[in-house]
């Protein structure tokens, strides 16, 4: 009985923070293409937000990364690309600081779409890229930080 209680009490108190909302916000340029395809918390409790425009600066669709504040206010934004058309996928957060970026792009003679890797700084700057491919789609879902500083 007293275990009963204890959990309902919990319950109570947990409960109106689960609905609890931060804040909304709404990213991108008016009027074209922008989607988000990941999201996750930075460590200094800001987040970071991955994915697509054909807006922001973007030639022909581009990856776009965006860092915002614990309020969702944009800080800074990152476009990656070129004149091929670049679309992002997955994204996450590098515990030594930077982002692992995963997407696709049409830019390479490896065929249709190839897989595109990139790591970032802190600050969404590129310390390096790669496109990798077969004569066919590639299509990616998730990348994957391990444990021996390599990537899944």
């Amino acid at each position: 009985m007293k275990r009963l209680i204890c959990l309902s009490v919990l319950g109570m108190l947990i409960s109106p923070l689960l609905k609890a909302q931060l804040f909304t916000r709404t990213y991108g340029s008016p009027g074209v293409f922008n989607s988000s395809n990941s999201v996750a918390e930075t460590p200094d409790f800001g987040y970071a937000l991955f994915g697509s425009t054909d807006g922001w600066g973007a030639v022909n669709g581009d990856m776009l990364l965006v860092k915002t504040d614990s309020s969702g206010n944009v800080l800074w934004n990152r476009i990656y690309g070129n004149a091929a058309s670049e679309q992002g996928v997955s994204m996450n957060v590098l515990p030594a600081a930077g982002f692992i970026l995963l997407g696709m792009t049409n830019e390479s003679a490896n065929g249709d779409y190839d897989i595109r890797v990139i790591r970032t700084d802190s600050l969404g700057n590129t310390i390096w890229s790669k496109t990798l491919g077969t004569p066919s789609w590639d299509v990616p879902e998730e990348i994957i930080p391990l444990y021996d500083g390599g990537f899944a």
